[in-house]
């Protein structure tokens, strides 16, 4: 079981010499074995994973019924069917180029296929046997609301509960918004009480965003910002072929002076 599948270890940027070597990183149970590795799942975690991975290839379940359980929507799929999401070099192809170790802050416009580059990775980690999640950033917010309803089934501590102990999470459209909007303090600390549960946790953790760190600074807090540092490493994606294209043309045509209002 040692060779089991393992997830990327998180972003170089943590504190490593914070994190307790002598545990789990999945479960905080003390390792038995001699040589602690802080990659190294403990010996229920790497059954509990094997035995999932292989469930998943005993049951025949398809790339349709998989994305479906962990959030992945069909629209990914385009016209020509699925792409190959048992493939594992998918998210580096759609990345164009290496993908770091760890969690990932997914940055670029609209285009930039972060979220397919998301969905890659979510498939890939379930593939392998590990608990995953894709899930919308306000998709989010609407869960945890919906626990304050009357006759809810559950409390907003049971959902960050469940989002912290998945294996992965990719977190998209993390702010969406206007620029000139802030987000309310109710998202606030939904925004920090999830990073920080996941933190906390050692869960890979990707968020994909239309903003650049400085501007989650503005638009959240500094202490979201420092948690997306430590949970996460900035991976900018980039316009290409038709999506740059039109990108440049929309640009071009909102800074032609016969565009400009004039008085």
């Amino acid at each position: 079981m040692a060779g089991g599948p393992t997830l990327p270890a998180m972003s170089d940027t943590a504190h490593w010499s914070q994190r307790d070597t002598s545990r789990c990183p999945r479960c905080g149970r003390k390792h038995r074995d001699e040589v602690h590795v802080w990659a190294t799942y403990c010996r229920r975690c790497r059954r509990q994973i094997e035995r999932r991975r292989q469930w998943a290839e005993a049951s025949g379940e398809d790339v349709l019924e998989l994305c479906a359980r962990i959030g992945v929507s069909r629209r990914f799929f385009g016209d020509g069917g699925p792409p190959d999401y048992s493939d594992p070099g998918l998210a580096e192809r759609i990345a164009a180029r290496p993908l770091p170790k760890g969690g990932l802050l997914i940055t670029g416009p609209v285009g930039s296929h972060k979220t397919h580059l998301l969905a890659a990775r979510c498939v890939d980690a379930a593939r392998r046997g590990f608990s995953a999640r894709l899930v919308k950033w306000t998709a989010f917010v609407r869960e945890v609301r919906a626990t304050y309803q009357p006759g809810a089934r559950e409390t907003e501590s049971d959902v960050l509960r469940r989002y912290a102990r998945l294996d992965y999470v990719g977190l998209d459209d993390f702010g969406i918004g206007r620029a000139d909007c802030q987000e309310t303090d109710a998202a606030l600390r939904l925004a920090y009480d999830l990073l920080d549960e996941r933190y906390r946790a050692c869960r890979t953790t990707d968020v994909s965003t239309n903003w650049v760190p400085t501007e989650l600074a503005e638009r959240f807090d500094e202490r979201i910002a420092r948690r997306l540092r430590e949970l996460c490493t900035v991976y900018p994606m980039l316009l290409t072929g038709a999506d740059a294209a039109h990108n440049a043309a929309r640009l071009a045509a909102q800074q032609s002076p016969a565009t400009m209002s004039t008085d």
